[in-house]
């Protein structure tokens, strides 16, 4: 008799059969070797499959939901399972940039397919929300998931999380680190270090990508550097333009040069996000349980390094309950291809890694 376990499952048996329903696979005694190896990644992939079915098959139903953060008014979605389970109810927090409640690429469906309950609201300044997303910093941004969760608390909800796609990896532990409310939170694709530090790494692969000389770089690097630094405090214009002044005689660094200190509008996103926002401090104040993921070929984040330091900075404030993971072969945002399908609503759905959707519903589900 030969006995496989996977996924925490044990599979029994002499006869050769594999029944999808009971997750039964049974081996002959006498197979050979090779043909044992094929058995078991049929079991691997079968029991993925089942499981990812069982947890992705709850019916969904909508309601229209709004909510205020002083006089911006957020509209949006709660997708909730049906029938209603006791799950904790997380608020999706957008990426940067126009983003609508339909911009999380099927990950809020499939959560509440998995019968966890979610609420999506468009952007500030996007579709149906007013204010302006592109005057707002990463406080306001942080105050608007906030008042999400407190209209979710007012309606009687009593547990609630965050999930934080790229920028919304800065604002999950802001807004986590200031409310007893937020009971976990879901980083993807969430940076350790500052936006002008990540804005850097992304930029030098950029350069490296195109062909840039190690020292072309470097000059680029540097002026950049002053850039952010101006934007972020007013200080150093003179420093930034005579630099800039300088990149302007080759060709191939003037077309990449930031703005100088008059080209620069005083109202630029630049200036209001918070560029030298460092979020470690954030972290070392989260108590809830978390769960940070990133993809291996993130060209955006530097993975290795934020893994270090939020891995360092939850373990130095005695945090005990965080699960880290990457994702191998998955991009920024964890797909590991290009490739997106549109859906019959409009939407789009996205080749995500493996297993990802599948962490995050069991996560929620041992956590909340």
């Amino acid at each position: 008799m030969i006995q496989i376990e996977v996924l925490g499952r044990r599979w029994f048996g002499w006869g050769v059969k594999a029944d999808l329903k009971t997750r039964f696979i049974a081996v002959p005694r006498r197979t050979p070797f090779f043909g044992r190896l094929v058995v078991i990644a049929c079991v691997v992939f079968l029991s993925v499959a089942v499981r990812a079915q069982e947890i992705l098959s709850y019916p969904v139903r909508e309601e229209l939901i709004s909510f205020t953060n002083g006089s911006v008014v957020l509209r949006g979605l709660l997708l909730m399972p049906q029938p209603m389970t006791s799950h904790p109810t997380v608020v999706m927090v957008h990426g940067s940039g126009p983003a609508t409640r339909s911009s999380f690429g099927g990950v809020s469906d499939r959560l509440a397919r998995g019968g966890i309950p979610v609420l999506v609201y468009d952007k500030r300044g996007v579709q149906e929300s007013t204010g302006d997303w592109k005057t707002a910093s990463l406080e306001d941004l942080a105050a608007d998931a906030s008042a999400a969760v407190e209209f979710l608390k007012q309606r009687g909800v009593r547990k609630i999380g965050l999930w934080g796609g790229s920028q919304g990896g800065w604002i999950v532990p802001i807004v986590a680190s200031r409310s007893t409310n937020v009971n976990l939170i879901i980083s993807v694709a969430g940076s350790g270090v500052t936006p002008s530090e990540q804005e850097l790494f992304r930029q030098e692969n950029q350069w490296r990508a195109a062909g840039l000389s190690t020292a072309e770089i470097a000059k680029l690097r540097s002026a950049w550097e002053r850039f952010y630094h101006y934007a972020a405090t007013g200080d150093g214009a003179d420093a930034l333009d005579r630099e800039l002044m300088e990149l302007a005689k080759t060709k191939t660094l003037d077309e990449r040069r930031p703005q100088n200190s008059r080209e620069l509008p005083k109202d630029a996103l630049v200036r209001r996000l918070g560029y030298s926002f460092d979020p470690l401090p954030a972290w070392s104040k989260v108590r809830c349980p978390v769960l940070a993921i990133w993809g291996e070929r993130d060209s955006l984040v530097p993975v290795n390094r934020s893994l270090r330091l939020i891995d360092q900075t939850l373990n130095q404030s005695g945090h005990t309950k965080h699960t880290l993971r990457v994702f191998p072969g998955a991009l920024h945002g964890l797909a590991i291809s290009d490739n997106r399908k549109r859906l019959p609503d409009g939407t789009w759905e996205t080749d995500w890694a493996p297993g990802y959707i599948e962490l995050m519903v069991e996560w929620i589900k041992e956590n909340g």
